[in-house]
């Protein structure tokens, strides 16, 4: 299943039924899911926050997404955060192959990526060259 990556920023009409799609399979919490299409205001509320959506496509569909912000402390750096993946591709790999595109963009860009984890509990991380260091992890791009 190999899964691409793409930043969304004008999404088509399948996009958005995609994303909907993403974001009813969503933790509790992260999204009001009051109607059947919470990606609109979630994606808008995402980009005037300063976040960019970076999404996994497999098959011309949108089947993962992650958030990554611009880390105010560091040169060149970037947040990543709350990643999702649909609930029907969980299991498949699909997470890794996002998490796998998102390192090379990050070295394509000569970038670190952060990822806040205060209990250290995503040692899946080190895999990809993350170290973890007071309360965070990070690679260097």
């Amino acid at each position: 299943m190999p899964v691409h990556l793409e930043w969304v920023e004008s999404p088509s009409d399948q996009d958005w039924i995609d994303l909907n799609k993403l974001y009813l399979d969503a933790p509790k919490g992260w999204i009001s899911n009051e109607n059947a299409q919470p990606a609109q205001n979630y994606v808008l509320q995402k980009h005037q926050q300063g976040y960019k959506v970076v999404a996994g496509r497999f098959n011309d569909r949108l089947i993962a997404t992650a958030l990554l912000k611009v880390n105010s402390e560091k040169v060149n750096a970037y947040y990543l955060e709350d990643m999702c993946v649909r609930a029907l591709t969980r299991e498949r790999g699909v997470a890794k192959q996002l998490l796998v595109r998102i390192c090379q963009w990050s070295d394509e860009q000569k970038c670190s990526l952060w990822v806040a984890d205060e209990s250290a509990k995503l040692r899946v991380l080190m895999e990809f060259g993350f170290v973890h260091a007071q309360g965070k992890w990070c690679r260097q791009g």
